[in-house]
């Protein structure tokens, strides 16, 4: 699988990410919720300097994109235990990012 459907997989992820976040009320969620609408931009970043990158160069990017794609699911799940978001909300956004770090897998192993 090439960057670019990694690249699309992954901006749609972030765009839902970033618009269940938002309806959370100001107050709540706080520095969590500041951190994940970064950590989640950043997958989508990581990959596009990866795009432009070779060998071990590359592989770095991808690994900094992992980093923040599972931190990025850390945080939902977080929210969700804490009890800002809902569990069906979160669960059905999880599978999403779930299914960025299998093919991102794949491509750091390829």
């Amino acid at each position: 699988m090439s960057h670019p459907y990694l690249l699309t997989l992954t901006r749609k992820a972030v765009v839902q990410t970033h618009k269940l976040l938002a309806t959370l009320p100001r107050a709540v969620g706080g520095d969590l919720k500041n951190q994940l609408q970064r950590a989640s931009a950043s997958v989508a970043l990581n990959l596009a300097e990866a795009s432009g990158r070779r060998g071990q160069d590359q592989h770095r990017f991808l690994d900094y994109a992992m980093g923040s794609a599972r931190e990025t699911r850390e945080g939902l799940a977080l929210l969700a235990a804490l009890g800002y978001l809902e569990e069906t909300q979160v669960s059905e956004l999880d599978r999403k990012w779930d299914r960025v770090c299998a093919v991102l897998y794949l491509m750091m192993r390829s």
